[in-house]
């Protein structure tokens, strides 16, 4: 990834980015809405995704800050979703040669509550068994044995 290394200022020494876990590219379309519905429902493809946050490239741009919910739709027409809604911050912007704005949203990740786990409970062991006799018999026979003198 191009940000994962980077050359300080003096270009003497490179360095490791600050990025928790790498990004997962794809090319999703969603739909962007302002919590506060400032702005309406804005259609856009998300370029890449982590646990911590996802690149939106939309037409319209939005400010920096804002508070979004973004919605991963399953077809191009935007019209069934994928999953449910994630919640996140814009926090960067970069402009695109071709008119569109490149959002970094920085995602909400919802306390997931631990589950108490019950104690493991023991049974008592039963009284051993006593082993039981077996009852296999045996019986002789000879191959090719023509005798009939039984």
């Amino acid at each position: 990834m191009a940000d994962e290394m980077f050359f300080t200022k003096d270009s003497l020494s490179l360095h490791r980015g600050k990025r928790g876990r790498s990004r997962t590219d794809t090319c999703r379309p969603c739909l962007v809405k302002a919590m506060d519905d400032s702005f309406e429902d804005i259609e856009g493809v998300v370029l890449d995704i982590s646990p911590f946050g996802m690149l939106v490239r939309l037409i319209e741009s939005v400010p920096s800050g804002t508070e979004v919910s973004i919605q991963l739709m399953r077809d191009e027409s935007f019209r069934v979703p994928f999953s449910s809604p994630h919640e996140g911050m814009v926090v960067r912007i970069e402009g695109n040669a071709g008119g569109f704005a490149d959002h970094g949203i920085q995602l909400t990740n919802r306390d997931v509550r631990r589950v108490e786990s019950r104690p493991a409970t023991t049974r008592p062991k039963a009284a051993p068994r006593r082993a039981r006799r077996t009852r296999m018999h045996t019986l002789d026979v000879t191959v090719g044995d023509n005798r009939r003198d039984r």
